[in-house]
Formats: structure tokens, sequence, C-alpha cells
């Protein structure tokens, strides 16, 4: 270890000195560490990139497959009575529904109280209630209990009964957690304590509706028919139609999301192909970070990251691609042969200038009409899969659908910026990927540089230290002659 003697005899700043010599020095390993910055920020860019073609990858994906234009939707012609709602499995069909009663579950609803009694404060009198649910019986103590506790146990008690206490009218409610004509609730012994006459029972009933002109009794208030789930809500003197038909609306959704999200993506790309390089602003080190604000150092960075992806081939070559897989019209036997066919078209100069070109436009009237009209071209044109060998590929590709050619565009261009910035998550990953590659090289320059900087420091410190040395011994001479000369 050099010992470092800072101008003790020259009364110089030597770590001062030392700084500014070695702020020459550092100049290229600092070019070094900026480099290393900007290759960093470049490929976190290129991650926002291929997240962004991602999410266009998934809206494609759910246009692939027929199953996804064959959504099911039910109505109601009297929703206060029925609602129905389409689960898995279910097929198109009507169904005529007429709810003659609802289910209901046992209640028993006690009298009024006494005036002054408190729910949670008034004791009650020794006694014993039973209290059954049809099949099972529990006996309940009163005596030392507030109404609360008691009805607190009953809810408690394992029958599936619900004992609750009305605040505003000062009675007790109990209630069978069970619909139906096997819910029931018997309550015998010293019932009037709790406002009940002694063998109070209740049951509940069965719905009875008539479907399709059958009558069924169910213990409940919900239905399920070929896969449609109908929730009986009200009593009808009349029948109620429901209908279970294809969803229109959410294909039309689906498609019209996945045109906006694709005019998104274009915005996207094409901002970061043309966004401004201001080759002025460097990453910035350590020391002049020392010397800014934190907003500072916000702006200046803002502009740092701008254009690291200005004109970049990967992304120009991702927006022609995508514009040509939707371009091309498809070899069909269907009566659609392009996306213009069903309303969709690309934008020209007129509809918003240059900023505008390559992106969608949707006839929203002609797409829902091309849904009802030709429910199986719709389907064709998204996702038919090509007939033609895999030894010619140009023919496949316009055999294929433009969901699966707009994915598997995606796909491609996706993997070749993976295999350029690899596919970790860590920005600073030394791997094998074209830019884990050259961090690896920057990172073994950077760490040679750094020894040599250690070392010329090094060499200064101990030119200095023979200086200090040097003086001090000459002002020793000099003391000393002066003394002999004194």
């Amino acid at each position: 270890m050099t010992i470092r003697i800072s101008g003790m005899a020259s009364g110089m700043d030597i770590d001062k000195i030392v700084t500014d010599l070695m702020r020459a020095e550092k100049l290229p390993a600092q070019k070094l560490y900026q480099k290393k910055q900007s290759l960093i920020w470049s490929r976190d860019e290129y991650r926002n990139v291929n997240k962004t073609l991602s999410q266009l990858m998934n809206s494609a994906d759910k246009l692939r497959f027929s199953a996804n234009f064959s959504k099911l939707s039910a109505s109601s012609s009297n929703e206060s009575v029925v609602s129905a709602t389409v689960k898995s499995g279910a097929k198109a069909a009507s169904y005529s529904i007429q709810v003659n009663k609802l289910a209901t579950s046992a209640t028993l609803i006690g009298d009024e109280l006494p005036v002054g009694t408190k729910f949670d404060e008034t004791i009650l009198a020794n006694g014993t209630i039973t209290i059954s649910n049809g099949t099972t019986d529990k006996d309940i103590q009163l005596g030392s209990k507030t109404i609360k506790s008691v009805l607190n146990e009953i809810s408690n008690s394992g029958l599936g009964v619900r004992a609750s206490y009305d605040t505003k009218n000062n009675r007790i409610t109990l209630v069978s957690e069970t619909m139906g004509e096997k819910s029931e609730i018997e309550l015998t012994g010293d019932t009037a304590a709790l406002g009940f006459a002694n063998g109070a029972v209740n049951k509940g009933n069965n719905a009875e509706v008539l479907v399709n002109g059958q009558s069924i009794s169910i213990s409940n208030n919900n239905l399920e028919l070929d896969g449609v789930s109908l929730s009986l809500k009200g009593v009808s003197s009349s029948p109620v139609v429901v209908n279970v038909s294809k969803d229109i609306s959410a294909v039309k959704n689906t498609v019209m999301d996945f045109v906006n999200l694709y005019n998104d993506t274009i915005d996207k790309l094409r901002s970061k192909t043309s966004e401004t390089l201001f080759r002025d602003y460097k990453p910035l080190t350590d020391e002049e970070k020392s010397g800014m604000t934190e907003k500072q150092i916000e702006l200046w960075e803002s502009k740092a990251k701008s254009g690291l992806l200005r004109n970049d081939s990967i992304i120009e070559e991702t927006i022609y691609s995508l514009r040509n897989a939707l371009a091309q019209g498809l070899e069909s036997t269907g009566s659609f042969k392009s996306l213009s066919d069903i309303g969709i078209s690309f934008k020209s100069f007129l509809d918003g200038g240059v900023t505008e070109l390559g992106k969608l436009k949707i006839d929203e009237s002609k797409l829902e009409q091309a849904i009802i009209d030709h429910p199986e071209e719709i389907v064709n044109l998204f996702t038919q899969v090509p007939t033609a060998d895999k030894s010619n590929p140009k023919e496949r590709f316009s055999q294929t659908g433009f969901a699966d050619r707009i994915y598997q565009t995606l796909q491609t261009q996706s993997s070749k910026i993976s295999k350029k910035i690899g596919n970790g998550t860590n920005s600073e990953a030394v791997d094998n990927s074209y830019y884990g590659n050259l961090l690896k090289d920057l990172n073994s320059k950077i760490l040679s540089m750094d020894d040599r900087l250690e070392r010329i420091e090094t060499r200064y410190y101990k030119q200095f230290t023979a200086m200090e040395k040097a003086i001090q011994q000459l002002n020793s001479q000099g003391s000393w002659l002066s003394q002999q000369l004194g």
C-alpha cells in the first residue's frame, strides 16, 4: 500500500492536483461507461417494443380460432321475471318460461316484543326453547342470556336457520337457509320470551314453472337448460321468451379491439423509429449528476434516451410485415377475400395525413352486417388453415387466415428482438445474445481501464510523495545549515 503525504512539506493540495490530472485520464473510461449505459437503455427500449408486440399477438390469438366467433348470448323478454346467462356448452335455442310460483324459504316472524326490551341488554328468564328444521332438533336454554346471545346461538346451531332482530319493529325473524318444500322451521317450548307462539311452524314452497309448456317443480329459483342458466325473479301471468343466439356484438367488439390495438401498435412503433436523436446528450457520469438537481437529471436523461431506436431495421421491418400481412388477399373459396370485404381498410392521406398511413379504419355497419349475413365466411377470413406444402411458403402465406398471419409475423419479429437482446429481464445480463456479448466486451474493457487508471493514480501519488520527501529533506538540511551559521 502506497503511503500518501499530501502537501505537508510543499504546502500544495496534492489530492486536488492528482484529481485534476486523473480527470483527463478518465475520459476514455467515461466514454466506455456512457456507451454501456446507452446499450442498457436500448435493451430496455427493445423490451418495451416486445411487450407492445406481445399485446397485439394476444389480440390476434383471439381471432385465430373459430370458437371465439361462436360466442352466444341470452336475452329475456322480461328481465324482472327471468334473467338468463350463457354457460359453456350452450347451444342456440329459444325457451318459453312461465313462472307461476317462486321458491321460498321457511320463515317465522315473531310478535312485537314488550316496550323497553333491549336486544343486547334485556336478560331473559329461565326457560328452554326447542328449534327444529324438520329433521334435527336443538334445545336452547334462555336463562341469564340476552336476546342477542340467544339469536347468535340459534344461528350457530348447525340447523341452517338464521336468526335476526328487527330494530325498527322490535321483532325477531327466523329464516331457513334452504328453500323449497323441504325447508322447515318449528319452534316449541318457552317461546313467548322471543315473541313466538308455542308450536309455531312454517314451511317453504317449491317454484312452479312452465318450460316450453311442461310443468316442473324445483326447490330453488335457479334453472339450467342445455348450458343456459336461468334465474327466476318474479311471477308471470304469461310466458317470458328467452332467446339464445350468436353474440354479434361480442364478435364485432373482438374484431374492433384488434383493429384499435393494431393502430396503437403502429403508432408506438413509428414513434420509436422517428424519435429525435440528441447526439450531444450523453449519459451522465456520477460526478456530473452531483452538480445537478433531480429534475435536471430527469430532463437530461430523457433526451439522452431519445432516438436510441431511431430508424431501427427490425422495427421498420415489423411495420412493413404487419401491413403486408393484412394487405395481401386471401386465396379462399369463400366470398370474402380481403379485410375490405367486411369493412376494414387501410387509411389514406385524407384520413389524417402521413401519420395515419398504414393504420386501419372500420366501417362498423358493414362489419356488423357481414357478421350477421355471413358468419362462417367471417370465421374463415381470420382462421383459414393453409393446405399448400411447407416447401412453398409464399403460397401457404396467401392461404393463411389474417389472424394467423399477424400472429406468425409478430412471433417472427419478436424472436428477432429476443435474439438481439436476450430473453431475460436483467438489462445488464451477459448472455449469448448480441447485446449480451456487447456488454461482455464492454465490461472487460471497463475492467482493464479501471485497473490502468488505478495504476496511473498510484504512480502520481508515488511521484508527489517522493517530491514531498525531497522537499522535506531539503528543509531539514536548510535548518541545519542555518543553525551552524547562526
